[in-house]
């Protein structure tokens, strides 16, 4: 899993300068993550519904009965890295923070005790079924899909993300969105996978 964080004193104006800021600050990349699809990636945009199973043909439908079981495997291998990186970005309580394809709800609970009763948390997700129970004060579940639309808000102290691009073939679009979320300042944090080149 490739990690990439960092603070943004001002708004990028596009990912092609928001990857040239990273790398000034030394931050690797993975080329791959940054591109548009993958030879043999199924997309939803296109409408090909090769490799597709669930109810509006996702793979990763949050509504499978295996998706309890994926959200749990994704607690114990993730999470401690997660919340590491997470603890070392900080958030001062009061602060807004933006949980991007969060899935389920163990990752959300971290900002939640860190921004405090005066913070918000908007988590995020084209399927918010797993987060149902996440929805109260300060906590805002909202559906949306970070490739198709603009960001859920704006003045964000923190934007995370853990192994959401991966399966967005608007990459380029949802990295703007997430940049542009941002309060001067305020955090972005990609957790993701590093897909292997292609021949």
């Amino acid at each position: 899993m490739c990690v990439a964080s960092v603070p943004c004193p001002q708004v990028c104006q596009s990912p092609g300068e928001a990857r040239a800021s990273l790398w000034e600050q030394g931050v690797p990349l993975c080329s791959r993550l940054w591109t548009t699809g993958r030879p043999g990636r199924t997309s939803r945009a296109t409408g090909d519904d090769r490799g597709k199973t669930g109810s509006d043909g996702y793979l990763l439908d949050n509504r499978q009965n295996e998706a309890a079981e994926r959200f749990d495997t994704f607690t114990a291998l993730f999470d401690p890295t997660t919340f590491r990186h997470l603890e070392g970005l900080g958030i001062a309580p009061g602060r807004r923070c933006w949980e991007v394809g969060a899935g389920g709800t163990s990752v959300v609970s971290w900002p939640v005790e860190k921004a405090g009763p005066d913070g918000q948390v908007v988590a995020t997700d084209i399927d918010t079924s797993r987060l149902t129970a996440a929805n109260r004060p300060p906590v805002e579940v909202r559906v949306h899909d970070v490739g198709r639309e603009g960001p859920p808000g704006e003045d964000f102290g923190l934007v995370h993300a853990r192994l959401v691009l991966v399966h967005v073939p608007e990459r380029e679009r949802a990295l703007r969105s997430m940049i542009n979320a941002l309060r001067p300042g305020g955090r972005l944090l990609i957790e993701d996978a590093a897909p292997p080149s292609s021949p």
